[in-house]
């Protein structure tokens, strides 16, 4: 019967302490064991940060007061051996909280919740409730949690920490946070060492507990896993890694896939497959140093000037096959199978002297040279010339110009007997007015008579 009615009244403190302020506790902020009387405490020389307890709107102040009046029990009853007082630290969200506590390196912190305050008055009762939790840092589990209610006259004084017996009368509001801090100490003393049934040593319970062989000493979240900070789908302790971008491919080691080990993971590789060994840019593509749109690798010309029109091989075009390429090239138009100089254009080499001195009769052995012209003229169907005629330097300038002409002309009947048309073929004498040597001597005047055969027009190779 006496149980009965110590029932009845505690559900009706914990009521009216919670309607009185319009304060609502939410269950889902208790811890799922609620240690009350453990059998002993392991964690004596852990670091230890206290920090304010949450508090009711208008009671400013009020936190600060009720964590350190419990700071200062621990420290007088020597519970921790390293304890220091956190009430400073503004924001009283659990996460940033222990965040806080990672980087100063406490192994436990405590904070606390104050559900309820008054100083009393004629009609209405001293009264407090509050509560307070110790949370392992690392694994972020309460490892111990209590909570107190205490009321003074002129109500029937009672003390109660959970369904303890009742206790004397309470002191003044003010100075019922010490009491409640020696009561909290004195059960401190018999924290477990760990969560009951912790085979890892995490902190999490194996009940609950979804990684039951996490190695020691490894961080791990509300449900006993090593944390994933990148969430890659690899543990941290495992991931070299760790800040991953999200959404990433990674390899057994928490890293970026890089499929075709040219430095450059996949997820920033516009050129996913380049050739193994190829030399690569930032974009992961193979690098293009004469930016001609052919990669060094498949580059046979990678040194080609800027702006150059370039083959599949990298290499600057030669229209026309003559050896020369197009930007170089002078006559782009060089018929197939033309012999050319430096500059592309076609050159016919005269081995011989085609002419004796004064003379317009083709010598005989100048026809091998023009037998060849003759071949690329007739495989070059469209193509037209002009021939041109020249002397040396002896006889009048009258003479040396019939003279040149003459020796044209002789080519010229040359082809048309060869079956070549009259339209394509043209002519005219210069005389001696563009020697190729100096004419100093019988040797440079012989190579001085001669003709030049020349292209007059594009033409269409077949």
């Amino acid at each position: 019967m006496k149980m009965f009615i110590f029932l009845a009244v505690a559900a009706f403190c914990f009521q009216g302490c919670f309607s009185y302020l319009g304060l609502r506790s939410d269950a889902n902020d208790f811890p799922e064991n609620i240690y009350v009387l453990p059998e002993v405490n392991s964690y004596g020389s852990s670091t230890v940060g206290i920090f304010r307890f949450i508090e009711p709107p208008n009671l400013h102040g009020a936190g600060t007061q009720a964590a350190e009046t419990v700071y200062n029990e621990l420290l007088k009853n020597r519970i921790f051996s390293r304890i220091t007082s956190e009430t400073d630290y503004l924001p009283q969200n659990l996460k940033k909280i222990l965040r806080f506590a990672k980087k100063k390196g406490y192994d436990l912190i405590i904070t606390g919740e104050i559900f309820y305050y008054f100083d009393g008055s004629s009609s209405m009762p001293v009264h407090v409730a509050e509560s307070i939790r110790v949370v392992h840092v690392l694994s972020g589990s309460t490892v111990w949690y209590a909570k107190a209610i205490d009321k003074a006259p002129p109500v029937y004084s009672s003390d109660y920490i959970f369904f303890k017996l009742k206790g004397a009368s309470a002191p003044p509001a003010s100075l019922l946070f010490e009491r409640n801090a020696k009561k909290f100490c004195s059960m401190i003393k018999n924290m477990p060492a760990q969560v009951e049934g912790d085979a890892d040593q995490d902190g999490i319970s194996d009940k609950t507990d979804r990684c039951a062989k996490t190695p020691v000493g490894v961080n791990v979240d509300q449900y006993g896993c090593p944390e994933d900070t990148d969430n890659d789908g690899v543990y941290d302790y495992l991931d070299k890694c760790p800040c991953t971008v999200a959404d990433t491919r990674v390899n057994e080691n928490g890293c970026p896939v890089d499929s075709d080990n040219d430095g450059v993971c996949d997820y920033l590789d516009k050129c996913p497959d380049t050739p193994e060994e190829s030399r690569v840019n930032l974009d992961g593509c193979p690098v293009d140093t004469d930016n001609d749109g052919v990669y060094d690798y498949l580059d046979k010309c990678p040194c080609t000037v800027a702006g150059t029109r370039v083959n599949e091989n990298g290499c600057p075009v030669d229209s026309d096959n003559d050896g020369v390429y197009d930007y170089l090239d002078k006559c782009p138009d060089t018929p197939e199978g033309a012999s050319v100089g430096k500059n592309g254009c076609w050159i016919v080499k005269w081995e011989e002297p085609l002419f004796d001195l004064n003379k317009s009769t083709i010598k005989p052995e100048a026809y091998p040279a023009l037998k060849s012209v003759l071949k690329i003229l007739k495989k070059n169907p469209a193509l037209k010339v002009m021939i041109k005629g020249h002397t040396d330097n002896t006889g009048t300038r009258k003479f040396n110009q019939t003279l040149s002409q003459k020796r044209a002309k002789e080519v010229v009947k040359y082809f048309l007997n060869s079956g070549i048309s009259k339209e394509r073929l043209s002519h005219k004498g210069l005389g001696a007015s563009a020697p190729l040597n100096s004419n100093n001597t019988e040797l440079e005047r012989a190579a001085n008579r001669r003709v030049e055969i020349e292209p007059v027009q594009s033409f269409s190779k077949k």
